[in-house]
């Protein structure tokens, strides 16, 4: 069997035909401040067909504590594929607006707090 290395792990080429493409995924940059329990609203622009995917990582000071879905996406599914991961797929063939949120929630600087993140997808 073939492999293809990416990111020092081989993987068959038979699996890579099988994970979602994400060239065709753009999000508008974007800050959140769980500690502030701040809303913020990000624009993706994606392809019909592809999937969307949104990791989050800590950075110093912040410790995760959630991560949860607060309304799911009418054209397509959300699924958490992590502990802050997150999958976004619009439905085969839909071309449209759609959107979806999620909640983040962070222990910073001994402060908490949730963001909630609203996603505003433009599937082409």
């Amino acid at each position: 069997m073939k492999y293809r290395k990416s990111l020092s792990i081989a993987v068959p080429l038979m699996l890579m035909r099988l994970m979602p493409a994400q060239a065709a995924c753009q999000f508008s940059p974007f800050s959140f401040f769980p500690d502030r329990n701040d809303q913020v609203q990000i624009q993706v622009t994606t392809e019909s067909g592809q999937s969307c995917t949104m990791a989050f990582k800590q950075g110093p000071g912040y410790k995760f504590t959630s991560a949860s879905f607060l309304k799911p996406p009418p054209h397509g599914v959300l699924a958490k594929t992590g502990t802050t991961k997150f999958l976004y797929l619009p439905f085969k063939d839909y071309r449209g607006q759609d959107s979806y949120a999620i909640k983040i929630c962070a222990i910073v600087q001994g402060r908490g707090g949730c963001s909630s993140l609203t996603y505003v997808v433009d599937v082409r």
